[in-house]
C-alpha cells in the first residue's frame, strides 16, 4: 500500500467528492457503477490497495449471499419451508463456492438488508418471504442488489423468484372438501400479513365464492401458531354449536396442536372433522394427514442458482412450480 497517498489525493485524481470515495471504499450500492469503476481504477493503478483488493471490489462479488428468515417463524429448524429451502440453498452455494449468512428480520427486515449491503458486502440477498409492495425489495432494486425471492411476491415483475400457483393449489383443496358434502371450513392461517398466505386466502375464498358458498370470517382466523389461540378458537366453536367439518392448517405445528385438541375432546378424524396441511412434514404420512406437497429443496436449489446467474452473468428468471395433493386418511369422505 503506498501511504503516501490518502483518500483526498485519490478523490482529487478520480475527480470526485472525498465521500465518493468512502463509499466507494464501503463498497455502498449508492455510487453509480461507472463513478466507483473510475475511482477502483486510480486506487488499483495508484497503489492506494494492493491490486488484488482493488480488483475484488471492482468485481464486487464478494460470494458471500445473505439470507433473510421471517421474524414471525419462532420454530425455524421445525418449519418445513424454510428448513428444507435452506437446506436446498445451501447445496447449491456450496457447489459454486458461494458462503451464506443469515440474519431474522425481527420485524426489520429492511434494516437487516442494509447491514448485510453495506457491512458485509454480500454480492446478492435470498428472501425466504415477502410482504405486498415490500420495501426491503424496492431498495434491492433502487441499489442494483441482485436477489431472488422464494415464494409468492405481490407488486414486482421482472425479478428471480421461484414459486408455486398458491392460490389455485388452495382452491383444489377447497373443492376436494366441497365435493365431500363438508360445509364448514375453516382456515387456520400462520401470518396473513405474508405474500404467500394472502394467495392461499385469496384461493379459499374463491374456491367457496365459485361454490356458492359464503366466506364466513369466523372460520378464516389469523395469527394461529401458539396452541392457546388453536384452542381458544375450537372452544369458541364447541360454545356456539359451530365447529368446522374441515379444518385447513398452514403449517404441521398448527395440525398437531389441532390433533391434541381433537384427541382430548374425542373428535373423530375424519369422521367429525377433516384436517388438511398446507405443509408435508415428515410425520404426516405416518399420521395419515393429507396435504399439498411442495419441493422447497428444489426451491432453494433454484433461489440460489438464479442468484448465481444474476451476480455473474446479469440475468434474471421466474419459474412457477407444479404443485401436488395428496389426499390420506385425514380427509377421506365421512361415513
Amino acid at each position: 500500500m503506498n501511504e503516501n497517498l490518502t483518500i483526498i489525493d485519490i478523490a482529487r485524481m478520480a475527480g470526485v467528492s472525498k465521500s465518493t470515495v468512502s463509499r466507494v471504499l464501503n463498497n455502498e450500492p449508492r455510487v453509480k457503477p461507472e463513478t466507483k469503476e473510475a475511482v477502483l481504477k486510480v486506487i488499483e493503478e495508484s497503489g492506494y490497495f494492493p491490486s488484488e483488493v482493488a480488483r475484488t471490489l471492482v468485481k464486487s462479488k464478494s460470494k458471500l449471499v445473505g439470507l433473510i428468515t421471517p421474524f414471525q417463524c419462532r420454530s425455524f429448524y421445525r418449519n418445513e419451508l424454510f428448513r428444507d429451502a435452506f437446506t436446498g440453498l445451501t447445496q447449491v452455494l456450496k457447489t459454486y463456492d458461494y458462503d451464506i449468512i443469515t440474519s431474522s428480520g425481527s420485524g426489520v427486515e429492511l434494516d437487516t438488508i442494509q447491514k448485510f449491503v453495506r457491512t458485509y458486502h454480500v454480492c446478492g440477498v435470498i428472501l425466504l418471504y415477502t410482504i405486498p409492495d415490500d420495501p426491503s425489495l424496492h431498495y434491492l432494486l433502487e441499489n442494483h442488489v441482485p436477489f431472488s425471492v422464494i415464494g409468492a411476491c405481490e407488486g414486482f415483475t421482472g425479478i428471480n423468484q421461484v414459486t408455486y400457483d398458491y392460490q389455485a393449489a388452495m382452491v383444489e383443496i377447497v373443492d376436494s372438501l366441497l365435493e365431500q358434502n363438508r360445509t364448514r371450513i375453516a382456515f387456520f392461517a400462520s401470518d396473513t400479513g405474508l405474500s404467500t398466505t394472502r394467495s392461499y386466502i385469496e384461493g379459499y375464498r374463491t374456491g367457496l365464492e365459485r361454490r356458492g358458498m359464503p366466506v364466513l370470517e369466523k372460520y378464516l382466523l389469523d395469527g394461529m401458531e401458539e396452541e392457546q389461540a388453536i384452542y381458544s378458537a375450537l372452544r369458541r366453536y364447541q360454545h356456539t354449536h359451530t365447529m368446522p367439518d374441515a379444518i385447513i392448517a398452514s403449517d404441521d405445528i398448527i395440525c398437531c396442536h389441532l390433533l391434541r385438541f381433537c384427541q382430548e375432546e374425542k373428535i373423530r378424524i375424519p369422521e367429525d372433522m377433516a384436517l388438511f396441511s398446507l405443509e408435508n412434514g415428515p410425520v404426516n404420512e405416518a399420521v395419515g394427514i393429507s396435504c399439498i406437497n411442495l419441493d422447497y429443496i428444489r426451491m432453494g436449489n433454484l433461489a440460489g442458482k438464479m442468484l448465481i446467474d444474476t451476480v455473474e452473468h446479469g440475468q434474471t428468471t421466474r419459474i412457477q412450480l407444479n404443485h401436488q395433493l395428496l389426499h390420506r386418511r385425514s380427509s377421506q369422505k365421512s361415513s
